[in-house]
């Protein structure tokens, strides 16, 4: 358990066990966001009035919200060792030139002498201004046999610093895309779970110096 997970409970432990549980066991088994959080404690706040005012409810909400990360899955940013890193990194812009300098930086560190990942950068389809990113591996044709390779799909279009930065190249999604390439190449699968964020942090730990000054 996260010293954030326990911060919640903490906050949590205000209201009824049984309730309290219920949500927990939601909350942790990534089956409500925060947005559901917000609600659910509302109504709890509401519910209880008459014992605590909405103090209470906000203070909880604020809590919560600390560790959402913009950019980031809300179940990646709660299990995050270090969420400041995490949050900085996807509040950095980043142009192609890097994206292609990280991603060639951690694959010559963690799989030396391996066919480096296809790497592509995508332009928003028509009518739109962002793209996703995408982060996995492909079996490709060499020669007369196969290979699996990295592969790792990003938005063209760099972070402009304001707003929310869903859709546009930033330092946060590009190691994000990677880690997804990461494990596949290692693992064969991958996903948002606790492994996946262990190496998202190290891997923005081992980056950090190209980009966080």
């Amino acid at each position: 358990m996260t010293e954030h997970q326990k911060a919640i409970i903490l906050e949590l432990g205000k209201y009824g066990e049984i309730t309290r549980h219920r949500l927990l066991q939601r909350l942790f088994n990534h089956q409500i966001n925060h947005f559901e959080l917000d609600r659910a404690l509302l109504t709890l706040s509401n519910v209880e009035s008459t014992r605590r005012d909405n103090i209470t409810y906000y203070k909880l909400r604020d809590s919560v919200r600390k560790y959402i990360i913009n950019g980031e899955y809300d179940s990646v940013a709660r299990q995050s060792l270090n969420p400041e890193r995490l949050r900085a990194a996807h509040s950095t812009p980043c142009d192609a030139a890097q994206a292609y300098f990280l991603i060639a930086f951690l694959h010559e560190k963690h799989f030396a002498g391996q066919p480096p990942p296809i790497v592509r950068l995508r332009k928003p389809i028509k009518g739109k201004h962002r793209a996703r990113g995408w982060g996995g591996a492909k079996t490709v044709k060499c020669g007369d046999s196969t290979v699996r390779r990295g592969y790792v799909s990003l938005p063209i279009t760099p972070y402009p610093g304001v707003g929310l930065p869903h859709g546009y190249l930033r330092v946060g999604l590009v190691i994000h895309e990677f880690t997804h390439a990461f494990e596949m190449l290692k693992f064969g699968s991958t996903s948002h779970d606790v492994r996946f964020t262990l190496f998202l942090d190290t891997l923005l730990q081992e980056t950090e110096s190209f980009w966080r000054i």
